[in-house]
């Protein structure tokens, strides 16, 4: 709010709260906060439009609570699918990481840090299937896990590991604390992403497919 920038909002499986409909309303009510998920669970989309109000890009939030994606996010996004026609190239944001972020390491079709295993919480991979439903979805940054920072390429769509910021939490010792820059480009309607530490270096994997 201070940088004078519009910003969003995920929920996270420590964001535990006694009173979640006055947390909606403080995260809505926040200045430049794009927060739109008071009615919905936490779950929304953000459209970037130009001036002339034409669609460039969406931005899915999805609240994965403390379990993972399950049949309420499941059942959410088959909503927002019913009534995307003709989407724009979309970008979509949650903190627990789907079963296929597992796959495509297995699978050696990502590149990057691996220091834990993908905690899915139990999640089937269908998740996954439902996103896919929303249409024309590029990349999908997850958390969660502090010590990885991969990306990886499923069926078109790539699963990225946002790394670990701030000053507490684990993992510090293991991978550097940093941050995920993602940077769009509304011409070619194409997007790239590096990892950026607070001395204003940067991290990407060498290779990525």
């Amino acid at each position: 709010a201070q940088l004078d920038t519009p910003w969003l909002f995920t929920w996270g499986n420590h964001d535990l709260l006694d009173h979640y409909d006055h947390a909606h309303k403080l995260l809505a009510d926040s200045k430049h906060c794009l927060y739109r998920g008071g009615s919905t669970g936490g779950n929304y989309v953000i459209h970037l439009t130009d001036a002339q109000d034409e669609p460039l890009w969406d931005f899915v939030c999805v609240n994965t609570t403390n379990v993972g994606v399950q049949s309420a996010q499941e059942t959410w996004l088959r909503q927002v699918a019913k009534v995307r026609t003709n989407p724009p190239p979309t970008l979509a944001f949650f903190h627990i990481p789907l079963l296929q972020y597992e796959s495509v390491w297995l699978h050696s079709t990502a590149a990057g840090i691996q220091g834990e295993a993908v905690a899915a919480y139990g999640e089937d991979g269908s998740g996954f299937s439902c996103l896919k439903l929303l249409g024309n979805v590029r990349a999908c940054f997850c958390g969660h896990d502090h010590v990885n920072d991969y990306g990886g390429v499923r069926e078109g769509i790539e699963l990225v590991y946002g790394r670990a910021s701030g000053h507490a939490g684990y993992g510090g010792d293991e991978v550097r604390k940093g941050a995920k820059l993602i940077t769009i480009d509304l011409d070619r309607r194409q997007h790239r992403w590096q990892t950026v530490f607070a001395d204003g270096t940067h991290w990407q994997p060498e290779a990525r497919r």
